[in-house]
């Protein structure tokens, strides 16, 4: 409820306390909590470098997932200042959730599977 009177010796909660409290609600504290930034996409740079597929890399970037709430709002700055429109680009995410990492894991590896299923499907015919 939003019906809290202010001012009873209590602090106004952080959005990252609460976002680690409806967590620990969610999952009953099983888990580790990993953080997403509606909005923020990091370019891998460092993966170009090594393997040297350009192509590959081109138009791809990363949706970042973070073990920590600072790092993740430390990058959003990182990538509001590199911006050419800094100013359309709102000084916190406009939405941040928290997710199980073994959740996120289990669909990246469905995922995977399926590709690679319909790879070898197609191998077939």
């Amino acid at each position: 409820g939003k019906n809290k009177k202010k001012g009873e010796g209590e602090a106004e909660e952080t959005e990252e306390s609460r976002l680690r409290r409806e967590y620990a609600h969610m999952e009953g504290g099983v888990g580790l909590p990993v953080f997403y930034g509606e909005g923020l996409v990091k370019k891998p740079p460092v993966l170009k470098r090594l393997f040297g597929k350009e192509k590959a890399w081109a138009t791809s970037s990363l949706t970042p997932l973070y073990f920590s709430y600072e790092d993740l709002m430390r990058d959003w700055k990182v990538m509001r200042e590199r911006s050419q429109n800094k100013n359309r680009i709102p000084e916190k995410p406009p939405k941040v959730e928290v997710f199980n990492l073994m959740d996120v894991v289990t669909s990246l590896d469905k995922e995977q599977w399926k590709m690679e299923r319909r790879a070898e499907l197609r191998r077939v015919k």
